[in-house]
């Protein structure tokens, strides 16, 4: 397979196959996507508070809104990998994603939360737990995610008078792989230490040079 199975082809991969889903659902079981929903994206800025809120505000003309973006990670190295040479390091990568869900409702606040982000909340966690996702590269299957989708946590972001958001908050995990870059050490027929003092012993107080260690090799 000439595709490079790194990091960039999973998270990309998972990104959007959460977007596909999230929009129109598991057609083998005639399930729909979410409902109600003007856009789906993917988000790529910075994931504290304030910033979603500022990103938000910017986006109110496609309310109701849901976002997707990769969270964080952590790499944990196969240990039954990379034990010879040329062969690739296996890494499992535990993450997570979150999914943005945001309305500006004319109604009130609450009315917002109970009418449709609760409704958001709900869909995306039955779309995506549990969920596996594969594709098809060069005509092999390719599992994007080791691990199924499992929801952890549902986090309030803004629940502004004019904009509600909540982020609904998935682990998963995924394995890519390093190239082997070690390099194999060639043929050394000598090596030799030459010693040699750069002072002598009558100067051995207050000089400013000190022995030194040579190091030569032959090949």
């Amino acid at each position: 397979m000439s595709v490079n199975l790194d990091f960039e082809f999973f998270v990309t991969g998972l990104e959007d196959s959460i977007l596909n889903r999230l929009e129109k659902g598991d057609d083998e079981r005639s399930q729909n996507g979410m409902t109600g929903i003007k856009e789906f994206a993917s988000y790529s800025g910075e994931l504290e508070r304030e910033d979603v809120i500022d990103a938000l505000k910017r986006e109110i003309r496609r309310f109701p809104l849901a976002l997707v973006s990769y969270g964080s990670g952590t790499d944990k190295r196969k240990a039954s990998t990379n034990l010879l040479f040329d062969e690739p390091i296996e890494l499992e990568h535990r993450c997570g994603f979150v999914v943005i869900c945001a309305t500006n409702d004319v109604r009130s606040e609450k009315a917002r939360r109970r009418g449709k982000i609760y409704k958001m909340i709900s869909q995306a966690q039955q779309l995506l737990g549990g969920v596996q996702f594969e594709v098809e590269v060069e005509s092999e299957k390719v599992m994007l995610n080791t691990e199924p989708f499992l929801p952890v946590a549902v986090e309030a972001v803004t629940r502004l008078p004019d904009l509600t958001a909540y982020a609904v908050h998935f682990e998963t995990a995924f394995h890519y792989w390093l190239p082997d870059r070690r390099v194999v050490a060639g043929n050394v027929e000598e090596i030799g230490l030459n010693i040699e003092p750069t002072r002598q012993p009558e100067n051995n107080f207050g000089g400013e040079h000190l022995p030194g260690v040579h190091r030569r090799i032959q090949g």
